[in-house]
């Protein structure tokens, strides 16, 4: 999401509460009492169901794009020619179109049930006007598709005498008696074809979701582009400001005892500037056991898993019956894992503790805030595990500390104890999660 800064007080902050007279976005705190201090205006709630909507189109768009390959390969299929069983010819693909004949009054069988039903099928021959020809069934033999064999006319199965159109390579025996291996088996010649439901579900739900999706992602980019154009002149904003230390209500630089929460203000203890730069990178092999655990699993060894589940599964069924949403989560998943666990456990952070701005960069992912414009600092403890995290008046938010060797984290917690002191914000040490949200969130008890 975009960063943007503030028009009443300039702090960094992503795009929230906007002035719909003003066109203009404020930071939280700036925009806590849901009104626009310049003129009253009502403030706008971010609408963020866009993200869902054009996040669920594009799946969308991907399963369409799979089932209407599947579609055309049918509608190719049912757009072959039919080839009079007398001129066919060894080597070569052909659609015949005919009738079974056999020994036996059931030649095709669908048996099991549900998602278990397979094809059991008896040699036979297809006879037309101009001859007969064997069928060998082999390749079609147990499948579980109805791609490849469509339902038969007789409670799905086929029987002696019944229509059939086949999709096959010629072949020819030793003594030249030609025969055809099925690949495909359908009532008429036309039927090789899918309904096309499939496509026009998943292309329906695209659109549902995705134009609503789309116009609310350019409505939001138009809205940072107007807070851009507007934000200068912005007739409430307030420069020479300080966060009260508890609240983070805007306060006169020798403000005592900020008015809104009653708080004493504590005054800087130094100057921002003589703070010293500082240099970390964290490593793979000081993590927690859990965390080295946790990253491995899901980098290396889930995504092999899932994706043999997945081909087994599509094995089993056919690969046609097998992209389902659900099923589609497998390979899905097999590819999101290692790119979001990969870059956040195994790849180093490099941390830069600086008088100006403070960096947190590692691989596919950078983060950085103003060292001014920190107001909250905080360390979370749970057991043996701490976390730093600074958070600014824009509620952006940067934490460190898990991979850093002990004398790195002691060296990064006194930085930012002088940070808080240069400040004059408190510094919170050793606090559980909940003490961490309640502080983060400006709760205070």
């Amino acid at each position: 999401m975009a960063i943007i800064t503030c028009a009443r007080c300039g702090v960094r902050t992503r795009p929230g509460r906007r002035c719909p007279s003003c066109s203009v976005f404020l930071c939280g705190t700036c925009a806590r009492k849901g009104v626009c201090p310049a003129d009253g205006q009502v403030l706008q709630k971010p609408k963020k169901l866009w993200v869902f909507l054009l996040g669920l189109g594009l799946a969308f768009v991907g399963f369409s794009l799979f089932a209407f390959s599947f579609d055309w390969q049918s509608y190719e299929r049912a757009s072959i020619p039919t080839t009079p069983i007398a001129a066919l010819a060894p080597g070569t693909t052909v659609k015949l179109n005919g009738t079974i004949e056999a020994a036996t009054m059931v030649v095709i069988d669908l048996q099991g049930s549900g998602d278990n039903h397979y094809w059991v099928l008896t040699p036979f021959r297809l006879g037309d006007a101009s001859g007969s020809i064997s069928v060998d069934v082999t390749d079609v033999q147990g499948s579980t598709s109805f791609w490849v064999i469509e339902r038969g006319r007789h409670n799905d199965d086929w029987w002696v005498g019944d229509a059939a159109s086949i999709i096959g390579r010629v072949a020819s025996f030793p003594n030249g008696t030609r025969y055809v291996v099925a690949n495909f088996i359908a009532r008429t010649p036309v039927g090789f074809a899918g309904s096309g439901l499939a496509s026009i579900f998943f292309a329906s739900t695209a659109a549902v979701a995705g134009i609503p999706g789309a116009a609310g992602f350019v409505r939001a980019r138009r809205n940072v582009a107007l807070h851009e154009r507007n934000s200068g002149a912005y007739r409430g904003k307030v420069e020479h400001w300080r966060s009260c230390g508890e609240c983070g209500e805007l306060l006169g630089l020798g403000t005592g005892i900020c008015p809104s929460c009653n708080a004493p203000q504590r005054q800087p203890s130094r100057a921002i500037e003589s703070l010293p730069t500082l240099r970390f990178v964290t490593a793979f092999r000081l993590l927690s056991r859990s965390e080295r655990v946790a990253a491995l699993t899901f980098t290396f060894v889930l995504p092999p898993i899932l994706t043999g589940v997945f081909l087994w599964i599509a094995y089993m069924i056919g690969l046609a019956r097998s992209l389902q949403p659900v099923l589609l989560l497998l390979p899905i998943s097999a590819i999101v894992f290692p790119l979001v666990f990969g870059p956040r456990f195994l790849a180093p952070q490099r941390i830069t503790l600086g008088p100006h701005e403070i960096d947190s960069g590692r691989a596919m992912r950078h983060e950085s805030v103003l060292a001014r414009e920190v107001d909250r600092v905080l360390t979370i403890r749970k057991g043996v595990r701490e976390v730093h995290f600074l958070i600014t008046r824009g509620d952006l938010s940067l934490g460190f500390g898990p991979g850093l060797t002990p004398a790195d984290f002691e060296a990064s917690r006194t930085w930012i104890r002088n940070l808080a002191g240069a400040l004059g914000v408190r510094y919170q040490e050793n606090l559980s999660f909940t003490e961490a949200i309640s502080f983060m969130s400006r709760r205070v008890s």
